[in-house]
């Protein structure tokens, strides 16, 4: 089995930890306002991808110039790197996308700029690798998670970034980055990509153990008499028994907004029931928090700890810890992050995607991430 390398943003020390192979995570990193992880891991797996290799990319916002260079410099050495960004105005973001339009001049290489619809977006932030030359090791069909953006703003924020080397979940984000390099965006219909999986399966795509990494796509369409909501969804599977140790979850969101209010009012029923909840968001108001998307949390009598964090905090991702699961209930330890924040546009309208890890090791530095961000955020009940 190859080691699950985690790195801490305080220091840049990779350590190796524990990892059960069937998830296929390869790295774990969380990165801290002046200490910008996610991006100087892009910019090493770019360096240690080989001539003939292919690189994916698909990033929401992008106005890193160096890192555009970087890219260019690889697809000159022989790399086949294809980047997709969302354009935008301003002068750093056209330096940038200037550099990366130098792909189209390149053979098997290529940038564009998509616009997106009315109220819509590619909010994406992944690359894929489909050979990297990493710890001395090869690392084939590479997937590099983030919740970053490519920006020169991104480095001074708190975010998680996750690497994954799985065939099938690979080949999942391929297929989804072919289709919005056709369409412009991943569905070009009715916005509902949600259900659109290679292999059939409804609900989700998933990576090679299909109990351990799941995949899924938004935008999700609303359906009638159901809230149509995966967080929601994933949090009415946690069990209360008398005879395990109560759930644990945690919550590190950067943005909330009204329209998914029902999250938090599913959290509040769960620790009222009796597990422990605990939130890291940022101050509603003044931040893209909408108070009446966390007003349940924030009630006198909401057994929910809570914790105003710096408008720093870009991290998007809860932990549950506990007994889980509608047939077949057991405790396990799952992670779901990905691009998508608890807003109305990054579940119906937005491209993204929503991961749900089942790995002990990887929730577990997750965890120290979470105790990392309650430190530097104050404490409101």
């Amino acid at each position: 089995m190859k080691p699950l390398l985690m790195t801490i943003a305080v220091c840049a020390l990779a350590l190796p930890v524990p990892a059960r192979a069937d998830s296929g995570v390869r790295e774990v990193q969380f990165s801290i306002p002046g200490n910008d992880r996610h991006i100087v891991l892009v910019r090493d797996l770019l360096g240690e991808t080989p001539s003939g290799a292919t690189v994916r990319a698909c990033l929401f916002r992008w106005d890193d110039e160096k890192l555009a260079s970087r890219f260019v410099q690889a697809a000159r050495r022989g790399v086949k790197v294809r980047a997709i960004a969302h354009p935008f105005d301003e002068r750093s973001y056209r330096k940038a996308h200037k550099e990366l339009s130098k792909l189209n001049e390149i053979d098997d290489c290529s940038f564009h700029a998509f616009e997106s619809g009315p109220g819509t977006k590619n909010h994406n932030k992944f690359v894929l690798f489909s050979e990297v030359e990493r710890e001395k090791d090869a690392w084939r069909h590479v997937v590099c998670q983030t919740s970053g953006n490519f920006t020169d703003a991104s480095k001074k924020k708190y975010q998680n970034t996750i690497v994954f080397e799985d065939p099938v979940l690979y080949s999942n984000y391929e297929r989804y980055w072919e289709d919005i390099m056709k369409h412009g965006r991943a569905d070009t219909n009715d916005l509902d990509y949600y259900s659109s999986c290679a292999d059939g399966v409804e609900w989700a795509c998933h990576g090679s153990d299909a109990e351990s990494v799941r995949l899924y796509f938004s935008p999700r369409k609303q359906r009638r008499g159901n809230p149509s909501d995966t967080i929601v969804t994933a949090l009415e599977g946690v069990r209360m028994t008398t005879n395990r140790p109560r759930p644990h979850i945690r919550v590190a969101m950067a943005r909330w907004s009204s329209e998914r209010r029902l999250i938090a009012e599913r959290l509040v029923t769960l620790a009222s029931s009796g597990a422990l909840v605990e939130v890291v968001i940022r101050e509603p108001g003044e931040s893209p928090v909408d108070p009446p998307a966390v007003a349940p949390l924030l009630e006198d009598d909401a057994p929910v700890r809570v914790w105003f964090a710096p408008g720093s905090l870009h991290s998007k991702y809860m932990l549950m810890d506990g007994v889980h699961g509608e047939e077949d209930p057991s405790e396990k330890k799952i992670v779901w992050t990905g691009s998508q924040n608890y807003t109305g546009t990054g579940l119906r309208s937005n491209d993204e995607i929503l991961l749900e890890i089942t790995d002990d090791a990887v929730h577990d530095e997750y965890v120290v991430d979470f105790e990392r961000l309650k430190s530097v955020s104050k404490r409101i009940k």
